[in-house]
């Protein structure tokens, strides 16, 4: 069992707080101020809840159980309880979620390739006009090599899809790891509700029965060990 106890700053009364877990063996409960919060039972996945009606002036206190009776294994001894780092965070009512960000590229060459970016929305349940997503490509001279933006509309309130071209893309791999840092911001007219930096790669990759793995049209051969933490 875990406890944590913190005074809410005064500067968190608009805001949305989540706790988020980055991992725990293996099931558990997370109480708020005595109230039930949250149950999760994947030991190897994150878990996030909205905390924010739980939370009241002054002291607040967290308890999480562990029980890790309910998954019964032989494989292992798994151990039991928080591995990875737990996170509270507080946002604008309406923000991009943990995790909510993710970036495709498909048609892959050395002189074009289609990215698709769907970011997600968290607050908009009672729609309004003048919200929108814009996104950024820098590579890494930190020049901008793409951008294009999206108006929220009832539609796609909750996830908004964005879809390009980049002209000439430096290619990811293992030999020459190129990234490229995508820049995405949530805006309210022109004040900036959320901004996110994730870091991506462009690569074409195909499996098949002649040449096994291809990337980037070369063949390669995958190297590893059987590893369940990184």
């Amino acid at each position: 069992s875990y406890r944590h106890s913190f005074n809410r700053p005064d500067n968190w009364t608009d805001k949305v707080v989540t706790i988020h877990f980055g991992a725990v063996s293996s099931a558990f409960y997370i109480w708020v101020n005595g109230k039930k919060a949250g149950y999760s039972q994947g030991s190897k996945l994150p878990a996030e809840w909205d905390i924010t009606e739980y939370l009241k002036e002054g002291e607040n206190v967290i308890a999480v159980k562990v029980d890790n009776e309910k998954g019964k294994s032989g494989r292992w001894y798994t151990g039991n309880g928080i591995y990875r780092n737990v996170w509270l965070r507080t946002e604008n009512n309406v923000y991009i979620p943990k995790n909510g960000i993710h970036f495709k590229d498909l048609n892959v060459s050395k002189t074009m390739a289609n990215i698709v970016v769907s970011t997600e929305v968290s607050g908009l349940d009672n729609f309004s006009k003048g919200y929108s997503v814009a996104i950024s490509l820098y590579n890494k001279n930190n020049t901008l090599v793409y951008s294009n933006s999206a108006e929220i509309t009832l539609d796609n309130k909750n996830k908004v899809v964005i879809e390009g071209l980049l002209k000439n893309p430096k290619l990811w791999s293992p030999d020459s790891p190129n990234v490229y840092v995508l820049e995405t911001v949530l805006k309210k007219g022109i004040a900036v509700l959320d901004k996110e930096n994730t870091i991506v790669g462009v690569r074409s990759l195909e499996f098949n029965g002649d040449k096994g793995f291809v990337l980037n049209g070369i063949q390669t051969k995958l190297k590893g060990v059987c590893e369940h933490h990184t």
